[in-house]
């Protein structure tokens, strides 16, 4: 979840075959809370766990208020069967 005011234009999200980065305009992560995206809103640490398709991935934001929420879709290039989304 993102703060209530997060518009589209407050969301950057960077797709690349084996990495995601994310950055939010004024948006403050809990580390502690939300440790996966800490990493992606981190430059260099969001490498993921396997290649995916990049121009069939997306992003949207969804919901209002409390529940407003960043939501990503990746298409990965693989079958392979990922056990988390990023590499330890």
């Amino acid at each position: 979840k993102i703060g209530p005011t997060v518009a589209s234009k407050d969301v950057r999200v960077i797709f690349k075959t084996s990495m995601l980065f994310i950055n939010i305009k004024d948006f403050a992560i809990d580390p502690v809370r939300s440790p996966m995206l800490t990493a992606l809103t981190t430059a260099g640490k969001g490498n993921l766990l396997g290649p995916i398709q990049v121009d069939e991935s997306t992003w949207c934001l969804s919901g209002t208020g409390a529940e407003r929420a960043l939501v990503i879709t990746l298409t990965k290039s693989t079958t392979t069967s990922w056990q988390t989304l990023l590499k330890p």
